[in-house]
C-alpha cells in the first residue's frame, strides 16, 4: 500500500510540476504491473464497472492502433500505433491499486496535485521574470499543455479545500492560487474559458459541501488573489492581446490563422 500511496501522490505532482516525467512514472507502473499480472501476483478486480471501463478503453486502443495502418502512408504513422498504450495501462494499474488498496486514496492525489501546482507556479514566475520567456510552459515543454494541466490542477486543488483538515484546506487554497497564476502566465487564449468554468464548478462544489461561506474576509481574500494573479500576468496578457489583433488582421486579409 505504501507504493500505491507514493504513486497516487507523485503522479499528479509530476504532471503539474515536471511535465513528461509523469509519463515515465505512468508507463513504468504499467510495465511493472503487467509483469505482476503475468506472474499471478495481481488479479483482475472483481468489479463489473471497472471491467466495463477497461473493456471500452482496450477496444478504443485496439481500433486506434489498427486504424493507423489503414492510412495511405502507414509507414509514416507506425509510431502512432503505440500512442494508445495509455488506455491499455488502465487495467494493470487498477489491478495494483485494488491489490493493496489505500483507504484515503483521493486525499493523496489531491495533495500531490496542489503541491505540483505550487511548484509549477514558481517555475512559471522564473520563466517569465527570470528567463524573459514570452509564455510560461513549466516543464511541459509547451504553453498549451501546461495551461491545460494548470486548469485541471486548479479544480483538483479546490477539491482539497473540502477536506476536514485545516492543513489540507490551506494547501488546497495555495494550490488553486498557484494553478491560477501559472495558467494565466501560460497565456493560452483557449484555456481562459476553461479557467472560468472550472472556477465556477469548484465554487458550486465548495458551497454544496458547506466548506465556504460568503463572508467579507473570504470575498476580500479571493479578490486580492485574483487581482494579484492578473497583475503579475499582465506582460503575457498584453503580448497575447497584440497577437490576437494581428490574428484578426490576418483573417480580414483572407489568411488562415490556425490559432484562432
Amino acid at each position: 500500500s505504501r507504493a500505491n500511496v507514493a504513486v497516487l501522490f507523485a503522479f499528479p505532482l509530476l504532471a503539474s510540476a515536471a511535465g513528461s516525467s509523469a509519463s515515465v512514472l505512468f508507463f513504468g507502473c504499467f510495465l511493472w504491473n503487467i509483469a505482476g499480472l503475468a506472474l499471478g501476483r495481481l488479479k483482475l478486480p472483481n468489479d463489473r464497472v471497472v471491467m466495463w471501463i477497461a473493456a471500452i478503453l482496450l477496444a478504443y486502443a485496439g481500433l486506434r492502433s489498427v486504424s493507423v495502418f489503414l492510412s495511405d502512408t502507414p509507414d509514416v504513422h507506425t509510431q502512432d500505433a503505440l500512442k494508445p498504450m495509455a488506455f491499455i495501462a488502465f487495467l494493470p494499474i487498477v489491478c495494483a491499486l485494488t491489490h493493496a488498496p489505500v483507504g484515503n486514496a483521493l486525499i493523496w492525489v489531491l495533495r500531490g496535485t496542489a503541491i505540483g501546482a505550487i511548484l509549477a507556479a514558481a517555475t512559471a514566475l522564473v520563466q517569465i521574470y527570470g528567463l524573459s520567456m514570452d509564455r510560461a510552459e513549466g516543464l511541459a515543454g509547451n504553453p498549451g499543455p501546461f495551461a491545460t494541466l494548470m486548469v485541471l490542477s486548479g479544480g483538483m486543488s479546490a477539491g482539497l479545500m473540502a477536506s476536514a483538515s485545516a492543513r489540507d484546506r490551506l494547501l488546497g487554497m495555495a494550490g488553486a492560487a498557484g494553478s491560477l497564476l501559472a495558467g494565466l502566465l501560460a497565456g493560452s487564449k483557449g484555456m481562459l474559458p476553461g479557467i472560468v468554468v472550472v472556477a465556477v464548478l469548484s465554487l458550486v462544489f465548495l458551497l454544496k459541501e458547506r466548506r465556504i461561506r460568503w463572508r467579507l474576509r473570504t470575498v476580500a481574500i479571493s479578490i486580492v488573489v485574483l487581482a494579484a494573479a492578473v497583475l503579475v500576468s499582465l506582460p503575457v496578457f498584453n503580448w497575447r492581446l497584440v497577437q490576437l489583433k494581428d490574428d484578426f488582421s490576418s483573417m480580414q486579409k483572407g489568411q488562415l490563422t490556425r490559432s484562432i
